[in-house]
């Protein structure tokens, strides 16, 4: 059994007990009762709150304005729960309490908005497509077995205004996510197990971006601006772990601060910093700590205070197409090869 919840009314002198429902094996029991019974202490139980939806339910959400909460605005009669698939194409739902859903399904256009100020977890699946968005300040987070699907049209946008805790997986296949003002609320924090792979046509706008895991680009990307799975932060991109610039061009916008257990590696691709809402169109990369290694280009200024460049893997080329500054406190390790070293 997975539901067990009792609801109860308080009146003079006594309590009805309106509705007890049993989940039993994905059969939900629905058993209407009347019964009054006089008590005198009305504190001895409280109701349990909401209704949770049965095993594996589909609950659609009816487009209206109103609260997550609100069995009556879902399509199954039951608020969808850590086993369920919650589908969102329109309306404004506030998440007012903590909620774990096992896959959400969020569409929709402009108008179709999650706002609220409590948390919502993502066990298993989340997909994000058409113009909807995330808005408020509860903390959305994938976990760490969930996967966070982000695709969009071309051309249609969505505003990413909610803080968002990944420890599971995002794929950015097509992504517009972004408004003209994006409000300090929108913050993207990728964990240590958390892993974002930057793909497709389109850009990513948080507020900013920290990342303690992994962040790399997925596939042979165009050019940057307006395409090639950009993430272009209002604020700054700040890495703690690893990024992986690999077969294309993976943009992380005008300013990217290094700090201790960051690691920028190029693999044979190109690190861009161009943020087309700043302005900037030839950022920098500020190596306060950790590593920037690699065969390939960083299409940025290089700011080397206090951390290790390392060109080439074991061989090879490291093109720095901006300005290249080193203070005392960072390294140059460069590889010299060749038959004949007597000239060097």
């Amino acid at each position: 059994a997975r539901t067990f919840q009792l609801v109860k009314q308080s009146i003079e002198g006594g309590a009805i007990l309106k509705v007890l429902r049993l989940g039993l094996s994905g059969l939900v029991s629905v058993v209407a009762l009347t019964l009054l019974v006089v008590v005198t202490q009305l504190s001895s139980w409280t109701a349990s709150g909401a209704f949770a939806a049965p095993d594996a339910a589909t609950c659609t959400w009816n487009g209206s304005n109103g609260n997550w909460s609100d069995s009556v605005k879902w399509s199954c009669g039951l608020v969808p729960g850590a086993a369920d698939t919650a589908i969102i194409n329109s309306g404004t739902i506030t998440v007012n309490v903590p909620t774990t859903i096992g896959q959400l399904l969020f569409s929709g256009t402009f108008t179709t908005t999650i706002t609220g100020t409590q948390p919502i977890t993502i066990a298993t699946l989340m997909t994000w497509t058409g113009a909807s968005r995330l808005r408020g300040a509860g903390l959305t987070t994938i976990d760490t077995n969930a996967t966070l699907v982000i695709s969009h049209d071309v051309g249609s946008t969505a505003a990413f205004e909610r803080p968002l805790l990944n420890k599971g997986v995002v794929n950015m296949v097509h992504t517009g996510l972004y408004a003209a003002l994006v409000p300090l609320t929108g913050y993207f924090t990728n964990t240590n197990t958390g892993v974002v792979n930057v793909g497709g046509f389109g850009i990513l706008k948080p507020y900013k971006f920290i990342n303690y895991g992994m962040v790399r680009n997925s596939d042979n990307n165009a050019a940057p601006g307006l395409g090639g799975g950009d993430i272009l932060t209002d604020f700054s991109f700040e890495n703690y772990g690893s990024i992986i610039a690999q077969h294309g061009n993976l943009n992380l916008g005008a300013l990217i601060y290094n700090y201790a257990g960051g690691n920028i590696t190029i693999a044979n691709g190109n690190l861009v910093c161009y943020n087309q809402f700043t302005g900037h169109a030839d950022g920098s990369i500020l190596l306060n700590a950790g590593t920037l290694s690699g065969d390939g280009s960083a299409e940025c200024g290089v700011s080397n205070t206090g951390g290790l460049v390392t060109p080439g893997a074991s061989s090879g080329v490291l093109l720095i197409a901006g300005s290249y500054v080193q203070q005392a406190g960072g390294a140059l390790n460069i590889k010299i090869g060749g038959p004949d070293l007597k000239g060097y």
